[in-house]
């Protein structure tokens, strides 16, 4: 599936630049599962290295160790990443579940200890683990971790952005084939709706506050309309506001940002299916 801000135009890049490793991991994952279709020229990645820590957990001291407690594993797979006759591509999908399972538990931690700290009903964490688990969430968290490695953090960089997706999406649309292969073909209205308007656009680039993107539900939702319905998109950003992974502000019109947790989280995600490949 493609996604409009894995590639941003980078004039005077140097394509022999170093990668951090888990954006060299996060590439090579995506051309190998067919994004290098959707490349378009010009649009270098746009890494850099960086510890996986955000602000607010450098202050607190650092993540918490990583306990495992939560995610389902596959038998099959138990200790294997420990077994010299692994293969290569067995390797590969143990790493990416491990892994993925792990940003799934700090993302259930995090909302646990959020709403027991905040003295919510129970029933609340309850009721928000699936979609804290769901495929949806994976996709948003990817959103603020690649807006936060790109340093999509000014008004300029930001309409980039926005242009690119409209691009792309009218791309997209113009493209019967394509929309069909990924699944969309059913959803053109999705797809059309969204289109920043330059209104729009506008009212996005003047809700950045210093270096902070703040995003109104339904900016969020027109990012993700390759990947999800507008329902499922406002129910995931919800879970992860109440969960305290996302910030909410405003009155009459709620905008939503990120302190740094979910960019944290998804960088050692990636790192650590870098760590588990190079392991071998």
């Amino acid at each position: 599936m493609f996604c409009s801000f894995l590639f941003l135009p980078a004039p005077g890049s140097n394509i022999g630049k170093k990668y951090s490793k888990e954006n060299s991991c996060f590439l090579e994952l995506y051309f190998k599962m067919g994004g290098s279709y959707f490349l378009g020229p010009g649009f270098l990645w746009s890494g850099r290295r960086r510890g996986f820590r955000s602000a607010t957990a450098r202050a607190a001291g650092g993540l918490p160790r990583p306990v495992i407690a939560f995610a389902p594993r596959c038998a099959l797979l138990s200790g294997l990443m420990n077994s010299p006759a692994i293969s290569r591509e067995l390797r590969c999908l143990t790493a990416l579940i491990e892994a993925r399972a792990r940003l799934f538990d700090r993302l259930v931690q995090h909302a646990e200890a959020h709403l027991s700290a905040t003295n919510a009903d129970r029933r609340q964490f309850i009721d928000m683990l699936p979609l804290l688990r769901s495929e949806f969430c994976y996709q948003i968290c990817q959103l603020f971790y690649l807006l936060d490695e790109h340093q999509i953090n000014t008004a300029q960089k930001f309409e980039r952005l926005l242009d690119r997706h409209n691009r792309d999406m009218t791309a997209l649309l113009a493209d019967p084939r394509r929309m069909l292969i990924q699944g969309l073909a059913g959803h053109r209205d999705r797809l059309e709706r969204s289109l920043f308007s330059e209104g729009q656009k506008r009212k996005v680039i003047e809700s950045i506050v210093g270096n902070q993107i703040r995003l109104d539900q339904s900016d969020i939702i027109k990012l993700m309309a390759p990947f999800m319905s507008p329902e499922s998109c406002r129910k995931t950003v919800v879970a992860l506001a109440n969960g305290g992974l996302l910030q909410r502000v405003g009155r009459v019109q709620v905008l939503v940002y990120s302190k740094g947790d979910i960019e944290a989280y998804f960088r050692e995600h990636l790192g650590m299916i870098a760590d588990l490949l190079l392991s071998g």
